[in-house]
């Protein structure tokens, strides 16, 4: 009888530690098993040219990458965002997002102007994508995400995957957004490529080629004088913060006479500063005493930065 009892008490102290524990868990918070969705639209502002809210259905040439984050709206500062949804569109309708209620975002976009045309086909980097990405619809999953939406990196038509690719890029990021009712967020978007333009001055014959380590070649064929074109900077975050953002090109120019002949003009390191143009002048000369090259620099924003003289 005494072994009977003995096995009663300790059942019942074993099942009050049980009920005790379950009293814990009731009280450990849970988050909500179905909290209150928001629709909210995504438009750009900024250096980038539109800024209709939202923007107006039309589809173009330029992509836009956009990569969301979340995390639980507390005080905690110390919580990591972890991914929420991303999307690819050129549709600017499209871009609305299903956001929660009790959650916080952080929002990082990207436009590749023309990017329909001047990237790779099936679409992949800067828009590379762990499992792959649908056009014009948001994708939420917390296992897929943009490999280097942060990066200019690119795939360019050619095949080639270049750090410095001849694309006019856009970058923009929202930090610690609380959803509300019909919302509309507009993502400051700043430029973060540098233009390259080339003059050439008694440019009579053959075919001038500017060969770089992080860029595709450039090649003027005589008649051709000029060259314009804008080129992704490598490190597109860092542009978007410090506005005086600067990379480095080496660059080399050869010329190529009609004859086969091949003169080398030296390399120089090309400024590769955001949203500013690099000018570089070619000086041919018949006297190959001549050859050499000169440098003049004159720092000016977006418009005209940089002159550099190879002569």
């Amino acid at each position: 009888m005494k072994t009977f009892r003995l096995l009663v008490t300790a059942l019942l102290v074993a099942a009050s530690v049980g009920f005790s524990s379950c009293g814990d868990d009731n009280d450990a918070p849970i988050e909500p098993q179905n909290p209150k969705e928001y629709i909210v639209s995504i438009g750009y502002a900024g250096e980038f040219d539109i800024t209709e809210a939202p923007l107006s259905k039309v589809k173009t040439n330029d992509l836009y990458g956009i990569q969301i984050y979340s995390k639980p709206n507390t005080d905690t500062k110390s919580q990591d965002y972890k991914y929420y949804a991303l999307g690819l569109f050129n549709d600017g309708a499209e871009m609305n997002i299903k956001l929660l209620d009790g959650y916080q975002y952080k929002i990082v976009a990207t436009i590749v102007k023309d990017g329909d045309n001047k990237l790779y086909k099936p679409i992949s980097d800067p828009f590379s994508a762990h499992n792959g990405i649908p056009i014009n619809k948001f994708q939420y999953t917390s296992s897929n995400y943009f490999y280097s939406i942060d990066r200019g990196l690119s795939r360019v038509s050619s095949g080639s995957v270049i750090s410095h690719p001849n694309l006019d890029r856009y970058y923009g990021e929202l930090i610690d957004y609380i959803p509300q009712e019909n919302g509309h967020v507009n993502i400051n978007m700043k430029r973060t490529s540098f233009g390259i333009k080339i003059l050439t001055n008694n440019f009579t014959q053959g075919t001038i080629i500017m060969k770089m380590n992080k860029a595709s070649q450039i090649w003027l064929q005589y008649p051709q004088s000029e060259f314009e074109d804008m080129f992704t900077l490598d490190y597109c975050s860092n542009a978007y913060y410090d506005t005086e953002y600067q990379e480095t090109e080496e660059a080399s120019i050869l010329w190529r006479k009609d004859d086969g002949v091949e003169v080398s003009l030296g390399t120089k390191s090309i400024p590769c500063k955001r949203n500013t143009q690099t000018i570089i002048t070619v000086n041919i000369s018949e006297n190959p005493n001549n050859y050499g090259m000169g440098l003049t620099i004159i720092d000016e924003p977006m418009k005209t930065g940089d002159y550099i003289t190879f002569e």
